[in-house]
């Protein structure tokens, strides 16, 4: 029950995403007809295509076309590519599934990991490291980052190459870029939840039975603690969709992200509405799944 509503609650948000979108790329300077019939051509030309291409109708047509074919999952054929708008994203899609996958679980690992050993050392050298790093992390403009590892790992030390798609090397400086980024707010959290809960009168009585301290943290303190971190991941997924468009540019990744970059430089609007509508149902699926998760965790909570 709660997951239908959920479902039924997505359809106005998407219709509304839709409209954003659609208002929104029509207020990006240039034309996108003399984009597709060159810089060179006649003004009889670009009006052939212009009308070829429906953007002479009134917006309102245009956008009851566009929801119209969208509601059937046709995004309509990019101006640029010449195919189809599905084809491109489902192309480009496993690019951007991998360094997306592989930047969260580099924030989880990394994140997680320093977080819990702050808290356990907390007030020390290293829980003030930690906090630095914290900051550090969220502080960082993902460009900068980038270009960084890039100066240092690839053209000064030539371990690893600038850029590209390819093999697990091309993938180690873009997934560090993005997943540093998510694992500061990640440590600082894990922190902060993992000391309140070793501060709760149960873990003091799992220690005062003699249980090893690994597994009071993990099967006591890190579980409980993990709810507002998992929150926090679900929210932070949107904040990861625009750093990925930085990352993606940056390192010359061929995923959503930078099509979406290369779609706005040409005024491709079949392929920019389509992008922003994909990573828009992408994410509030994310969302459903995080509230579901909160049950696998605590079994106490439960969804009416």
């Amino acid at each position: 029950m709660y997951v239908a509503r959920r479902l039924f609650e997505v359809i106005p948000v998407l219709i509304a995403v839709t409209f954003i979108v659609f208002v929104s790329v029509r207020l990006i300077p240039g034309d996108p007809a003399r984009a597709v019939a060159g810089l060179e051509a006649d003004d009889q030309t670009v009006e052939a295509v212009r009308k070829d291409l429906g953007l002479d109708e009134p917006l309102l047509v245009q956008y009851g076309r566009f929801l119209a074919r969208a509601a059937r999952g046709n995004f309509g054929v990019s101006y640029y590519y010449g195919t189809t708008v599905t084809e491109e994203i489902v192309r480009r899609f496993p690019a951007t599934l991998l360094l997306a996958v592989s930047g969260i679980t580099l924030s989880i690992v990394i994140g997680m990991g320093i977080g819990v050993l702050s808290a356990i050392n907390h007030g020390t050298f290293f829980d003030r490291g930690t906090l630095i790093f914290a900051i550090a992390g969220v502080s960082m403009p993902s460009f900068w980052l980038g270009l960084m590892f890039i100066i240092f790992f690839a053209v000064q030390l030539r371990w690893l190459p600038a850029g590209g798609f390819g093999g697990w090397r091309h993938l180690v400086l873009p997934a560090l870029t993005l997943g540093l980024f998510g694992a500061g707010t990640i440590a600082r959290l894990t922190r902060s939840s993992v000391l309140e809960v070793l501060k709760q009168d149960y873990v003091r009585t799992a220690r005062s039975k003699g249980l090893a301290g690994y597994r009071v943290i993990l099967k006591h303190a890190l579980r409980n603690a993990l709810i507002p971190i998992i929150t926090v991941l679900g929210l932070q997924f949107g904040a990861f969709l625009s750093r990925a468009v930085v990352t993606e540019t940056v390192f010359g990744w061929p995923g959503i992200a930078r099509l979406l970059v290369i779609s706005v430089l040409d005024r491709d609007f079949p392929l920019i509405q389509g992008t922003v509508l994909w990573l828009a149902v992408i994410f509030m699926a994310l969302n459903l799944l995080v509230d579901l998760t909160y049950s696998l965790i605590d079994p106490r909570i439960r969804y009416g």
